[in-house]
């Protein structure tokens, strides 16, 4: 699990959205399937996942076998603006670390909304910004980590204007700052990790 707090973020979402066995979860940007997984082995529930990546699709279908859970969970290759989205199907959708990659964000949860039943949620654990950038030093900080993270940063509030105006209440929102430094902090101090993913990548970190 490659998500600040590992697999216990997996765990703290799926209790938080009270999943259970009867739960049908659409997981955008699932990347090898790790959270599929963990909700599918400790809740039972049916997941879906769509990724961009065959390599991640082709390696997720292969962990999701190995590990007997292909009966509830599925992996398959799709782009976010092009996939079909069905309608009225699944009960959550849920992202993680994922939809940091996605500029136009609003749009992209009102285009997903339709495969939402009608008590449908939404969660979401991902980085934003606590304020935008005030100077030039922090712009080109966020340009960097951008650039490095293939990412787009919104600020928290951009993040509510994406989901309140499609009629969605915010019911919970906690702020995991502290875990990030702790998690990134943990990966600088071994030195096994820089060996394998080399200095670009722990400049990121």
């Amino acid at each position: 699990q490659n998500h600040i707090q590992g697999w216990r973020s997996v765990r703290a979402l799926g209790r938080l959205l009270r999943v259970n066995p009867r739960s049908t979860i659409l997981d955008l940007g699932c990347g090898l399937g790790g959270p599929a997984r963990l909700l599918a082995f400790l809740f039972g529930c049916r997941v879906d996942g769509i990724e961009l990546s065959d390599a991640r699709c082709r390696d997720g279908r292969i962990l999701t076998g190995i590990t007997g859970l292909d009966r509830l969970v599925k992996i398959n290759r799709g782009d976010f603006w092009r996939a079909t989205v069905p309608v009225g199907k699944y009960d959550i959708l849920i992202g993680q670390s994922a939809w940091i990659h996605i500029d136009r964000k609003q749009e992209f949860v009102e285009r997903w909304i339709p495969a939402l039943r009608s008590t449908g949620r939404i969660a979401v654990e991902d980085a934003y910004l606590k304020r935008p950038p005030c100077n030039r030093k922090e712009n080109r900080w966020v340009e960097q980590l951008s650039a490095g993270w293939c990412a787009h940063f919104s600020t928290l509030e951009e993040w509510k204007n994406a989901l309140e105006p499609s009629t969605f209440d915010i019911l919970v929102q906690r702020d995991l700052s502290r875990s990030l430094i702790a998690h990134f902090s943990a990966l600088l101090r071994t030195r096994s990790e820089e060996r394998r993913v080399g200095k670009e990548c722990r400049s990121r970190w």
